[in-house]
Formats: C-alpha cells, sequence, structure tokens
C-alpha cells in the first residue's frame, strides 16, 4: 500500500509539471502542498492542479511519512533526514582514529646476544719459594763433595756460524763467532765429534772426584758462539773453566799437546793472567805425563774470543794434531781419549791443591 500511495505522489508531482509547462510562462504553478501528520491523523484532500485536458481529479494525500520511513526499493533504511530549517551541523568526526586505551605493557629490552664467552688458558699458579732452603750457597761442601765447580766446553760445533762478534768485551775488531773446527788427516773424524767424546769422559771422572760440572754442549747441534760460551762461564762463577780442542797445521810433521792462554797485556783480563798461566801449566804437563804426548807448553796469544772473554781463570787445551796421522789415529781412539781425560783431570787436581 505504501508503495502504491508513493507512485501516485510522483504521478501527481509529473502532471503538475506537465501542466506548467503548457500554460503561460507568467503564471506560477501550483505546487502541492505537503504538511506533515500528527501521528495518527490524515490531512484534507488537495485538490489536483488542472491538467493540460482542463479536468480536474480528486486527490487524496496518503499519512505523510517522515522521509525515515520512506526507502528506495532494494535498498536498507537509512537513518532519518531532517528538512533544511532542521539540519544541524553533525559533529565532524574526529580526524584521528581513537586510541583504544590498552592496558600497559611492562617495557622489555630487545633481546641481546650474549657475548660469547672467552676462554682463558689455566695459568697455575706460581709456586711459593722454599723459604726453608739456604739462600747462600754453604761454606762446607755436601758429602762427596769436593765443592768445585768446573765448566767444561767441548769446542766447535756441527754447522760454523760465519758471524761476527766483538774480539773481547767492547772491542771493535770483530772475529767470526765459531767455527766447525779441523778434522783428521787419516781418519776424516770431524774435530768437533773427538772433543765431545773426550769431554763427556772427563765430566764422568770429575763427578766421581766430587767436583760439579757444567757441560757447554752435551750434542753436536748447537749455535753457541765463543764468547757466549765464555759468558755461560762467567755467569755460574765456576772456578775453572777448561775448553778442550785439537790442534791442525799445514805441516803434517807437528804433534804435540799444549794449551792457549792470553798474554800480560792483554786488555780485557790481562791481570788474571798468572791464574790462567797455572791452570793451563798444571793440565799440560799432567796430560802429558798420563799420556806420553809431547809437551809442547803453553802458547800465549790475545787473537782467541774464547779466552778474552773469560773473567774466571781459563785454559783451553790442544789435545793433539789431528793434521799429524799417527796423532790422528790417537785421538779417535777409545783409550787414548781415556788416558787424556785422566790426565786433564789430574791436571785440576793439582791446580785446587787436591791430593788423589
Amino acid at each position: 500500500m505504501k508503495k502504491v500511495l508513493v507512485w501516485i505522489l510522483l504521478l501527481g508531482l509529473l502532471m503538475t509539471a506537465l501542466s506548467g509547462c503548457g500554460g503561460s510562462a507568467d503564471t506560477p504553478a501550483t505546487l502541492p502542498v505537503i504538511t506533515p501528520d500528527q501521528p495518527g491523523t490524515e490531512t484534507a484532500p488537495a485538490t489536483e492542479p488542472a491538467g493540460t485536458d482542463g479536468t480536474t481529479q480528486p486527490y487524496t494525500n496518503p499519512p505523510t511519512r517522515t522521509h525515515a520511513s520512506i526507502t528506495s526499493p532494494g535498498t536498507t533504511a537509512q537513518e532519518p533526514v531532517s528538512s533544511s530549517a532542521d539540519i544541524t551541523t553533525a559533529p565532524e568526526p574526529p580526524t584521528e582514529a581513537p586510541t583504544t586505551p590498552t592496558p600497559e605493557t611492562p617495557a622489555t629490552d630487545a633481546p641481546t646476544t650474549p657475548e660469547p664467552e672467552t676462554t682463558t688458558a689455566y695459568v697455575p699458579p706460581e709456586t711459593e719459594p722454599d723459604t726453608s732452603a739456604p739462600t747462600e750457597a754453604p761454606t762446607t761442601p755436601p758429602s762427596g763433595k769436593n765443592g768445585y765447580l768446573v765448566c767444561l766446553d767441548a769446542g766447535h760445533q756441527t754447522h760454523a756460524n760465519t758471524d761476527q762478534e766483538p774480539l773481547g768485551p767492547g772491542s771493535s775488531e770483530m772475529k767470526t763467532k765459531v767455527s766447525s773446527g779441523t778434522q783428521g788427516r787419516t781418519t776424516g773424524v770431524p774435530e768437533y765429534v773427538v772433543n765431545l767424546q773426550v769431554a763427556l769422559k772427563l765430566q764422568q771422572i770429575l763427578e766421581a772426584r766430587g767436583y760439579e760440572v757444567l757441560m757447554i754442549r752435551t750434542a753436536h747441534d748447537v749455535n753457541i758462539s765463543n764468547a757466549e760460551r765464555a759468558q755461560i762461564a762467567n755467569n755460574a762463577q765456576v772456578d775453572a773453566f777448561v775448553r778442550i780442542h785439537c790442534n791442525g797445521v799445514d805441516d803434517t810433521s807437528v804433534n804435540g799437546l799444549l794449551a792457549m792462554i792470553q798474554t800480560p797485556d792483554n786488555p780485557w783480563n790481562g791481570a788474571q793472567y798468572a791464574e790462567f798461566k797455572r791452570l793451563a801449566q798444571c793440565i799440560v804437563d799432567e796430560a802429558c805425563a798420563v799420556t806420553g804426548a809431547k809437551n809442547m807448553g803453553l802458547l800465549e796469544t790475545d787473537g782467541m774470543t774464547g779466552i778474552n772473554w773469560c773473567e774466571r781463570p781459563t785454559a783451553l787445551v790442544e789435545m793433539g794434531f789431528m793434521t799429524n796421522p799417527e796423532e790422528d789415529a790417537k785421538l779417535v781412539d777409545d783409550h787414548y781419549q781415556d788416558l787424556l781425560a785422566e790426565g786433564i783431570a789430574n791436571g785440576l787436581d793439582k791446580y785446587f791443591g787436591i791430593e788423589r
């Protein structure tokens, strides 16, 4: 029923418009007046304006409906729209979306990647010093010891070191650090081998006699210069430093046993000349007495680095000439080496005044 009333109203409006178009332009068209009904009442019938055919048709105005009740087919009801006189400005929607209060979340720090743990190599605690040990050397040597410290230097080494070192402390003159030595003319045995063989035998004899022995080397493949060897003996404050060597010259007939020391005028240790000489003479005399070797005495020279750097009584013993065929054969002989070691040990006993 509502739809019929709507269409009738629309038809009336259309007819009125058409009749206006057909009349005088000065005569305003009469529009139906729609007065809102009171609820439950109807308005008096309105007279339909004359149409183009001059007839008047009765028109009954249906109860006025508010615009809220008028909906187009297929649409849903909308919010009521007021007339222009009743229009009020609706509150503008907020420009920002309303914020809905949310419960506060406890602030949490962003997760951080833990630093990798560093591992430190275990270092054992330092050992506390043994306070019960004496801080000074005993004045009386231990039982079985004679109280003397001897340093033995088996001369040379497998490979020479041709680098230079001062001839003496503070010297501007330089000399090769250490050579590989001579070798047997007949046997071909290197000097450094014979030197160590005799030194090891001498070590055993001296230790059996109560000496403490410091060995510069016990192997061939080392690299110790002549000055360094002397400094080892100096630092140890040895009572005697015996350097064990074999000799060699161009003249193959030369043979015998001798010892080298500095001259009385040596600028580095000339003041100790007498002590060096006494040690060397004791060793040469006793070694020749045991071996039967020719006693060639002492050779004084200031051209030996290993002597010039020495601060302790020192003797460089040349046990024989490896360039002499007969002496070469003796020097590599095990029994003759025993005799050499015994003779040198006897010379040390004589130097220290030890009776055997």
